[in-house]
């Protein structure tokens, strides 16, 4: 990278670890973000590097003035901001941050992608890697950006990614060992505005795979399995309802199946994670790990041993005998159908953020067929109580924030409820993300718990 000129877009988490990165390799490095310069906390921006040069909306900076090498966007920028369609009308090759972070990353790697479970499978796979004394790094999608990790990384090293579709936008060498996908349904058609558009960008996941590499797909998706006959690498499949080449469910016992060759996995009961979604998780991973040539005995050891993911139905506390769920990741309908097939009690669930293109209606219906008292907070309350009122639901409690929510559940659970916080929606109406989102309903309730928020 010496004595390149790269331009990177985007000054969050991402943008400043791959400028980062590419500064300590030699480059020269523009770091650009749309908002202007008293917007920013430079304080916060951690540029450590001499030849890293910041500029702002409000700054003289001009695309085509300077001959840049290539550049590097950051995934929440979409490709259709007018300063990505000025550098991609100037002949500029346009990277991803996990893109151009793979290029740097010595060992092989894993990448997990789908609508939903993929957080849950990717911290599973790392978390069965490690017990099995396995040198494995995970980042992505998840926690940190490989860009702030690649330093870390070895030859052994066994690279563990959450890759979104935003991410998938700008792969061009991106090359993973064994690539899955966990399902596919309606997400993010505000960016991608379709769902063919949607589903092409999910099968960037395996575009350079070979034939001595794995692709893990979901038999019970149609759509996943047609995909089967488009990748070039090996496919492992994995089913709660067939006997796949791969790992399935039968008898409620998890088993891996390769030709003539059946290992039982584990029993479901000692899934520690509820729900039929989880069962698809671990069986991903059971694949996936497979792939990588664990034996049977690492994989069941660590998928035990598994606890979960934070701010996916993660249990906070339980006061009175009422328990408090945080699925604050739960960003989509069918992530907050999900959580809510995983539970036979009553539940209380906390619905609303941010808008995006969604449909309401087949969650409406769920809620409708269940015990459900729903409690509406945020931007999309009244979407979604329109989507009730469709499905034949008249009776829900609108209010503004998500503390009112929580204390009004408070108010009206009784023991053996459950209060689930599965919000069907992005979080940026109040909040940063769905971890601040989360790290927020955990604090109201451990305020509940300790008397300090009545």
């Amino acid at each position: 990278m010496k004595k390149q000129k790269i331009l990177v877009l985007g000054m969050g988490k991402s943008g400043l670890a791959v400028a980062n990165l590419l500064s300590r390799s030699g480059a020269d490095v523009d770091l650009y973000d749309e908002i202007k310069r008293g917007e920013a906390d430079l304080n916060q921006l951690s540029v450590k590097q001499k030849n890293l040069n910041l500029f702002f909306s409000d700054d003289s900076f001009n695309v085509e003035a300077t001959k840049y090498n290539f550049c590097v966007i950051s995934p929440g920028i979409s490709l259709d901001r007018p300063i990505v369609r000025q550098i991609q009308s100037q002949g500029i090759e346009l990277l991803g941050e996990m893109e151009l972070s793979t290029r740097y990353f010595p060992g092989n790697y894993v990448a997990v992608t789908g609508t939903n479970g993929k957080s849950t499978t990717t911290t599973l796979v790392d978390h069965i890697l490690k017990g099995a004394k396995k040198d494995s790094l995970m980042a992505g999608n998840i926690g940190d950006p490989l860009s702030l990790l690649v330093d870390q990384a070895k030859e052994d090293t066994i690279g563990v990614f959450e890759v979104s579709s935003y991410q998938l936008e700008t792969v061009r060498q991106f090359h993973p060992v064994v690539a899955a996908i966990t399902n596919i349904t309606e997400d993010h058609l505000a960016r991608h505005k379709t769902m063919e558009k949607y589903i092409k960008l999910k099968k960037r996941i395996y575009l350079n795979q070979t034939d001595s590499d794995y692709t893990v797909l979901n038999y019970d998706d149609s759509e996943l399995r047609m995909m089967a006959g488009e990748t070039k690498a090996k496919v492992l499949f994995f089913s709660t309802k067939q006997h796949v080449e791969g790992a399935y469910l039968e008898e409620e016992v998890l088993w891996l199946r390769r030709g003539n060759h059946v290992a039982s996995i584990m029993p479901r009961s000692e899934l520690k994670l509820p729900g039929k979604h989880n069962v698809e998780n671990a069986l991903c991973a059971i694949c996936i790990c497979h792939a990588l040539g664990l034996n049977t005995m690492e994989i069941a050891e660590g998928i035990r041993s598994f606890k979960g993911v934070e701010h996916r139905q993660e249990e906070v506390c339980s006061i009175d005998g009422v328990r408090y769920i945080n699925d604050s990741k739960a960003t989509n309908s069918d992530s907050a159908m999900m959580a809510l097939n995983s539970y036979n009690s009553k539940v209380f669930i906390l619905l609303g953020g941010s808008p995006k293109k969604a449909d309401y209606s087949q969650l409406a219906k769920t809620i409708v067929s269940r015990d459900v008292e729903v409690i509406l907070f945020g931007q999309t309350k009244d979407e979604i109580a329109e989507a009730l009122e469709k499905a034949g639901m008249s009776r829900y409690y609108k209010v503004n924030e998500m503390l009112e929510a929580v204390l009004l559940a408070r108010k009206k659970a009784k023991r053996g409820d459950i209060v689930l916080l599965s919000p069907a929606c992005p979080s940026f109406d109040f909040f940063r993300n769905f971890e601040h989102r989360g790290e927020a309903f955990k604090e109201i309730v451990h305020g509940i718990e300790k008397g300090s928020i009545q």
